[in-house]
């Protein structure tokens, strides 16, 4: 315990870190806010058609999803439409008795706060009973033709979608665009390469590991310390960029719905994950975190096989971007730790593979054979380390 104290205080309690993780901290808030002024529809800004959404939305139509309250939306939303979008017959006179202060304004609002995403849910239902039944209906074509594995998929999608429903309205659009941010992780990677280079170079460039070779416990004793604290560090950076991520999205969209469910997303729809909003926000950060680990101990690798900086620096970064790019432009989505990062893809769809005839989610896959490539990792670093030190 004394040596992984010792390795935290001299490898990441720095001021320079410190500095660096406020300064990152402020690019990424900038950033987020940003990105909220070119993406949002409704903001916690007060405009005439935000003020109207939000009172509308807390007054009447959040929460349990209602007829009482469809045929209220309806009521007010067709008389719109008809005058919008069938006759185009509308006035662009500023009208104090609409809720926006413009006929158009007033039909957008609704359209698209309120009747596109109610549809959606109050239709889900029927969306993933249709999936559900497909794949019961495949299960006796299956069974019959011998074919177990794609029995017992089809079995799992059936399961799977067969009971869900969307009961409550809530609007959506934070999660929407805090689960396409991944800036923040990028970030979080260029602290790691900061950090994370120097931990074992620099006992090489100043000759340390010569003495520490000598030492009780300057073998494996101090190179397992090393690299639990390195994983330490990035674990408690990542905590802390994703808490800001979090509450700087919650801030500028408006904090509301944690307890709907992920599939009220229209683009995870087909997701496998039967799991709440604030479920998935913690999940996401765990899996982006393994991702984050599986970089960390590849950057570790490179530090033990040089002795001086500059070229472990620039194949970190250089590793990092080429990562990026497999992920980008080819389908490999096994062993790149930058599927587990950036994520959202990887809990869209249901898909699976076939292990020994059985379905497993693709996404475990995924994350076990990156576990598997971090161990990989951590084990050549100690290999070396410990020639290193022999």
């Amino acid at each position: 315990m004394k040596i992984l104290i010792y390795e935290i205080r001299k490898n990441f309690i720095k001021p320079y870190l410190f500095v660096i993780l406020c300064l990152l901290t402020v690019i990424n808030t900038v950033t987020i806010y940003d990105y909220y002024k070119e993406n949002h529809v409704f903001s916690t800004e007060q405009t005439n058609r935000s003020i109207a959404f939000w009172n509308l939305y807390e007054g009447k139509f959040k929460g349990r999803i209602t007829n009482e309250k469809i045929n209220a939306l309806m009521e007010i939303y067709t008389p719109l439409y008809q005058l919008c979008a069938v006759e185009r017959t509308f006035s662009t006179e500023y009208d104090p008795e609409t809720y926006t202060g413009y006929t158009f304004g007033d039909y957008r609002m609704l359209d698209l706060g309120f009747v596109r995403p109610m549809e959606y849910s109050y239709m889900y239902r029927s969306q993933a009973l249709e999936i559900a039944d497909k794949a019961n209906e495949n299960l006796e074509f299956f069974q019959s033709a011998g074919n177990a594995y794609q029995y017992r998929r089809n079995l799992k999608i059936a399961s799977l979608f067969g009971g869900r429903q969307i009961t409550d309205f809530y609007h959506t659009e934070m999660y929407e665009n805090l689960f396409r941010y991944d800036f923040s992780s990028f970030l979080i990677l260029l602290m790691s390469i900061l950090a994370l280079v120097p931990v074992f170079v620099a006992e090489k460039e100043t000759e340390m590991d010569l003495i520490l070779s000598t030492s009780k416990k300057g073998g494996e004793e101090t190179v397992n310390a090393k690299i639990l604290s390195s994983f330490l560090y990035v674990i408690v950076i990542s905590v802390w960029f994703y808490m800001v991520d979090f509450l700087a999205f919650a801030y500028c969209y408006g904090l509301t719905g944690l307890n709907n469910q992920l599939y009220a997303l229209k683009d995870f729809m087909l997701t496998p994950l039967n799991v709440k909003m604030w479920g998935f926000i913690l999940l996401s950060a765990a899996v982006k975190i393994i991702g984050l680990l599986a970089v960390s101990s590849i950057i570790l690798f490179l530090s033990s096989i040089f002795r001086r900086a500059l070229l472990p620096y620039i194949l970190s970064l250089g590793t990092v971007f080429l990562l990026m790019l497999v992920n980008e432009f080819t389908k490999v989505k096994f062993i790149n730790p930058i599927e587990l990062i950036a994520n959202r893809e990887l809990f869209k769809n249901t898909d699976f593979i076939n292990i020994l005839g059985f379905p497993v989610h693709e996404f475990i896959g995924v994350i076990l054979s990156v576990m598997l490539l971090t161990g990989a990792f951590v084990l050549a670093t100690k290999m070396i380390s410990k020639k290193t030190h022999a």
